[in-house]
């Protein structure tokens, strides 16, 4: 992303703070309908982000337009993530209103897995989050079959 420095300088018009597991979890606006659902998500991941990363919820598509231009993210529709500067922007829309088949979390384990594997390879990272978010569906299908 050519321009995350700026992005990275313009945040600080943004933002209420939240902290799961010692992430911090950042919204641009003091009053943003998604930020609950978006901490809960995040917290239920069958996989943690790194404690010094830092996730922003884009509360409007305003705000998920400017930082998007501002990183030079034109190619995505919901998320992406900078390695060097350690965060991940997501569209808070996906909380409320997720794509067909592309639940919030699929989302975020896909940006997950940019981290895990370190590279910009969608492929990589989509494999990586496929992995985790079917292992997470199938725990979940087991303990409902116990509790029957």
């Amino acid at each position: 992303m050519k321009n995350l420095i700026r992005l990275w300088c313009s945040i600080p018009l943004l933002f209420i703070a939240s902290h799961v597991h010692a992430l911090s979890v950042l919204t641009t606006n003091n009053i943003c309908p998604v930020q609950a659902v978006a901490v809960e998500t995040i917290d239920s991941l069958p996989a943690a982000y790194p404690k010094d990363w830092t996730i922003v919820v884009t509360c409007s598509d305003g705000d998920w337009l400017f930082l998007q231009r501002r990183a030079d993210a034109m190619q995505t529709d919901h998320a992406f993530t900078n390695l060097k500067r350690k965060i991940t922007v997501i569209r808070g829309d996906v909380f409320l209103n997720p794509p067909q088949f592309r639940p919030a979390r699929l989302i975020l384990l896909h940006e997950l897995g940019h981290i895990a594997c370190q590279c910009g390879n969608e492929d990589r990272a989509e494999d990586w989050a496929q992995k985790l978010y079917r292992q997470a569906l199938q725990s979940l299908h087991a303990s409902v079959k116990l509790r029957n």
